[in-house]
């Protein structure tokens, strides 16, 4: 594959597992990170922990406190 097309796949890629206003992970990403790390849980026979925050009005919390 020519260097060119590599790099759209990538961009196109990362573009898909990120917001493209924030560039922070989405939830594509989550779901992506939830099943490998299932998958490590599972094969070391361990345990995994998850936490989820939702902060209502978060905009208002970022642009009063950055």
């Amino acid at each position: 594959m020519p260097v060119s097309s590599c790099l759209v796949s990538r961009i196109g890629c990362r573009c898909a597992y990120r917001g493209d206003l924030t560039r922070l992970a989405n939830r594509r990403q989550l779901e992506s990170a939830l099943g490998n790390e299932l998958a490590r849980a599972k094969t070391n026979g361990t345990t995994l922990g998850f936490v989820l925050v939702d902060l209502d009005r978060f905009k208002v919390l970022n642009d009063t406190h950055g």
